[in-house]
């Protein structure tokens, strides 16, 4: 395990730079150490790592560092390590001896037919093609009182956890994503100052689909000819390389981030994209600038930031919901109840932003996440698409179309014939359970 210098963050050896903030990572020097809380303080501190005793050398690990693939009781295998504490480690793990639908414990004459797609599960029937995931916990000083399945290994306890109901679990055989865009130029315009970003991961190892990954953006460039394409281009190229190198390539790896961290991290990237159009409108006396909205989705995991007033919506259950909140003049006149809704869109202010990409050295970026079910729909798209035809709009697209490339060119269809002047952009990503395709 390899401590990035400049943030902290744990990498895995191999790793050539930090999966959190992109800093080259050297090799260990000396001893090996991890990050520990330091009692009563809340702080972390590096100390010594505890070495694990074991006859089998390819056990003689430290304490969290599990490599992905490694194979526990010939039945847990390493997807990556999700977070460590000072007393234990919480991997991500294949389980090959439980049902991936039901969550019934097989014989292990039935679970070995499984990975080859042969057998079916004798409670629930269901295909045993892909192996259930779990979470395992290594503990360094096990409690008294351990919840769930415990075994020993390499000197160490280790307690299972299934992360969801079999009830709760949405994706049993994996996350498919699917993605679609269209862009626009506004009728009475030059040219299309808008950029889009779509990109999707969904790698298959030895059969076994590992987690879908998908880095998506929308941004809305502001200024004149040679100003807001310059500074929305400039914002979707910075967000895929903090994003790409920080988080993809790690997760592709094995390195499971944690929400928290892909909250922060997502933070940042747009922070530093903002630090680049400002540098650049300032050298060059421009006006740029630009709105952005991205989603980060990770299996049934998004994450989503914006500035300005491009946004994301969440289709789900057949209702459509904002995620993002406007940072305009108007939506602050909504938010306080002296601008009605529907009379937003009219306003003669509507257009007057109080934060975007470029206006000033840092800015503040809204982030949250949030979980995706199969057959959900998330939607980013610039002001100009839903200044024209609205949410009423959107959802009854949403109610039509199914496929996401579809989707997008209705939207941009619709928004040009309800008369939109500005330019109109749209990415619609699709979530569902691999066991349909």
């Amino acid at each position: 395990m390899v401590i990035c210098s400049a943030c902290g963050t744990e990498n895995r050896d191999a790793a050539k730079f930090c999966h959190a903030c992109g800093n080259p990572l050297a090799a260990l020097q000396g001893p090996p150490s991890v990050l520990l809380e330091e009692e009563g303080s809340g702080l972390m501190v590096e100390a010594p790592a505890v070495e694990v005793e074991s006859p089998d050398p390819r056990t003689e690990l430290l304490v969290g560092v599990w490599p992905p693939g490694a194979l526990l009781q010939e039945r847990y295998e390493i997807i990556g390590l999700v977070a460590r504490q000072a007393d234990h480690a919480t991997y991500r793990v294949y389980d090959r001896g439980r049902c991936p639908a039901c969550g019934a414990c097989l014989e292990p004459a039935e679970e070995a037919e499984g990975p080859a797609g042969e057998g079916f599960c004798p409670g629930c029937g269901a295909e045993l093609a892909q192996p259930a995931i779990c979470l395992l916990r290594e503990w360094l000083t096990p409690p008294e009182t351990i919840e769930g399945e415990t075994f020993e290994s390499a000197g160490r306890t280790f307690s299972v956890e299934i992360e969801k109901s079999p009830e709760e679990r949405p994706f049993a055989q994996g996350v498919h994503l699917t993605a679609g865009l269209r862009s626009a130029k506004g009728p009475e315009l030059e040219i299309n100052q808008d950029s889009l970003l779509a990109l999707t991961l969904s790698p298959v190892y030895e059969g076994r689909p590992t987690p879908a990954l998908g880095l998506f953006a929308v941004a809305d460039g502001i200024g004149g000819h040679q100003a807001g394409e310059v500074a929305s281009r400039i914002a979707v190229q910075v967000l895929a390389q903090e994003l790409v190198s920080g988080v993809l390539m790690a997760e592709l790896g094995g390195d499971i981030c944690l929400v928290e961290t892909l909250i922060r991290v997502v933070g940042e990237a747009v922070a530093e994209a903002n630090a680049q159009i400002y540098a650049v409108a300032q050298s060059g006396g421009s006006d740029m600038g630009s709105t952005i909205t991205t989603a980060l989705v990770r299996d049934d995991l998004a994450v989503v930031a914006n500035v300005g007033d491009s946004r994301v919506y969440h289709w789900h259950d057949g209702k459509l919901d904002q995620v993002t909140t406007d940072h305009s003049l108007v939506e602050r006149l909504v938010a306080a109840g002296e601008v009605a809704p529907e009379e937003a869109a009219a306003h003669p202010q509507k257009s007057v932003l109080y934060r975007s990409l470029g206006d000033r050295p840092a800015v503040e970026v809204d982030v949250l996440s949030l979980r995706l079910a199969s057959g959900d729909r998330l939607l980013l798209c610039c002001d100009g698409v839903w200044e024209s035809i609205g949410d009423e709009g959107l959802e009854e697209v949403m109610l039509l179309e199914f496929e996401p490339q579809r989707i997008c060119d209705q939207v941009v269809r619709r928004s040009l014939e309800s008369g939109a002047s500005d330019n109109v952009s749209v990415i619609v990503i699709g979530v569902a359970d691999l066991g349909r395709y």
